[in-house]
């Protein structure tokens, strides 16, 4: 039985909440999508290329709306913060992004094209380390 079938009114919009949970591979899948494939799926963009790059921060003169909250910035539904924050070993200016969810749930996309991702429920949120971490994997400013 179909959505019509049943009686449900289905616009073709994704659907989220009410249940539905992200799962480590879910959650590496949305990033992956995000940062590193530019919102392509099989070479064909699905995502409007600026508004993407806003939300992940490649676009300085849309860096959202700052959230006053330890340099957050919210941006199309996600966080950022400038890595200078956490330290002097920046030489460029790099942003983290964060999407955040219920529960302790983090997906943190790196500058440099690693993610990492985290569910507890501790609010422990390492991102000084996990950011030196990323920044010694492969550095967030290239230098030439």
């Amino acid at each position: 039985m179909d959505c019509r079938e049943a009686g449900i009114n289905n616009s073709g919009t994704a659907f989220g909440g009410f249940g539905m949970f992200w799962n480590s591979d879910s959650v590496v899948k949305i990033a992956r999508f995000l940062a590193l494939e530019g919102g392509t799926i099989d070479g064909r963009q699905v995502l409007h290329p600026q508004a993407l790059a806003a939300t992940m921060q490649q676009d300085p003169l849309d860096r959202g709306l700052s959230m006053n909250l330890f340099g957050y910035n919210y941006n199309n539904g996600a966080w950022a913060f400038p890595a200078r924050l956490l330290g002097d070993e920046y030489p460029c200016d790099p942003w983290i992004v964060v999407m955040s969810g219920l529960s302790g749930i983090r997906v943190i996309m790196m500058p440099n094209g690693l993610i990492f991702y985290y569910f507890n429920d501790s609010e422990s949120f390492p991102l000084k380390e996990q950011s030196k971490a990323a920044n010694q994997v492969r550095p967030f400013c290239v230098t030439d």
